[in-house]
């Protein structure tokens, strides 16, 4: 037993002195883990263990950044005096990952929500991103307080990295709420026009056959009309008919099933990812100043003199301004080659620009890897859930069999 107990003493001695550090290391793996897996939700192919993680994960990331957050308050706010030579160096540097708390909630690109309920829980969200806010700017007020004297260049760096969570955050509550049918039938234009300034897409000059790009392009003319549908007020408009006849023209009757997948597909962006407010004019701002703001942040942090904090912490900030950079980084080149870039480009008449991007695509394989779950959304799967009646051990099955008697 003394063993055992010498064990359980040493890694009690292990989470005394380091919770906080595995608490913000653990917060940033969670965020990558998302950034990389939320693929997972678009499959129903998925395995259900996988889906079982991303689902922890998703949880989990919330919890942990909140939890870590109100520890650091608590934790400061016990040790206000100054520290002696003797004390240990970590509360010293504890508060600046505080805003990397604020970053990590306001969550990847591609996945705010796993349930659509989430998104009618969006003014829950407002709340908590008041309290934590709060709660981080507490644990900043506690980072200056008389006696710790932090360098100006680490206040700097904090402060940046404040208003980038601050921004962030703020945008994945706005998201949520995007997400609402309310928010999708409030956000068409008037009589359902669609707001493409730049027309329906033609496909390449000389093509016979649209190509999974193309038809994903005239699928975003079309969204209007998709969105119509959920909000129960679909008006087709002149442009929107003339894609669907060339697309017809080109690829056969197919294409209209096609069109509909790709429209499934883009209307699970809409209300599981940042996608409904990441192509607007704020989301772009934020898409410019987020990576910017990080790289700033990790300079100071490089000119700031670090002789005053532990070893540790030192490494813990380098991953976390790191880590910061590559995940801002992969978020705005993911947004700027995705589908959506690409029919905003076509829109404003950027054709050039259009056309680059969706080569890149079709090099890398992109569209082929979205349509490889396009028959579903999310979860549900209509047509298999009317039809497929041969399945006797599932209860959609036996039902399918009655009503085709």
């Amino acid at each position: 037993f003394s063993g055992s107990g010498a064990m359980g003493g040493g890694l009690a001695s292990f989470w005394e002195e380091r919770n906080i550090q595995t608490l913000v290391i653990l917060s940033f793996a969670l965020q990558a883990i998302l950034l990389c897996c939320a693929g997972i939700r678009r499959s129903r192919e998925a395995s259900g263990v996988l889906r079982i993680l991303l689902w922890l994960a998703y949880l989990m990331a919330d919890y942990t950044a909140i939890y870590a957050l109100g520890h650091m308050s608590i934790t400061m706010s016990r040790s206000r005096t100054p520290p002696g030579p003797g004390d240990h160096h970590q509360m010293r540097m504890v508060p600046f990952w505080a805003p990397f708390l604020l970053l990590h909630l306001g969550g990847p690109d591609t996945i705010t929500a796993y349930a659509y309920q989430d998104n009618q829980l969006w003014l829950r969200h407002l709340l908590t991103l008041a309290g934590q806010v709060l709660g981080a700017i507490y644990v900043m007020y506690l980072f200056v307080a008389p006696g710790r004297n932090p360098a100006g260049t680490l206040l700097a760096a904090a402060a940046l990295m404040f208003a980038t969570g601050c921004l962030k955050y703020g945008e994945r509550t706005w998201a949520l709420k995007r997400g609402g049918i309310d928010s999708i039938k409030s956000s068409l234009d008037d009589n359902g026009k669609s707001s493409a300034t730049g027309g329906p897409y033609h496909g390449r000059e000389g093509a016979k056959r649209l190509d999974t790009e193309e038809v994903l392009l005239g699928a975003h003319h079309m969204l209007n009309f998709c969105k119509g549908l959920l909000a129960d007020g679909p008006v087709m408009q002149k442009s929107e008919y003339e894609v669907m006849r060339q697309g017809i023209q080109l690829n056969g009757g197919n294409y209209v099933f096609q069109l509909a997948a790709m429209e499934l597909s883009l209307l699970y962006d809409i209300l599981y990812t940042k996608a409904a407010v990441l192509h607007t004019w704020h989301g772009l701002c934020i898409r410019i100043v987020a990576p910017l703001s990080v790289v700033a942040a990790f300079v100071l942090f490089q000119l700031s003199s670090k002789e005053a904090y532990s070893r540790a912490d030192v490494a813990v900030t380098y991953v976390l301004l790191a880590g910061a950079m590559a995940l801002e980084l992969a978020s705005s080149l993911r947004a700027a080659g995705s589908s959506w870039a690409c029919a905003s480009y076509h829109a404003r008449g950027w054709h050039w620009l259009c056309g680059t991007v969706m080569r890149l695509r079709r090099m890398l394989k992109v569209g082929a890897r979205r349509s490889a779950s396009l028959d579903s959304l999310g979860q549900y799967n209509l047509l298999d859930l009317c039809t497929d009646a041969n399945k006797d051990g599932h209860l959609r099955g036996k039902i399918a069999k009655m009503e085709n008697r």
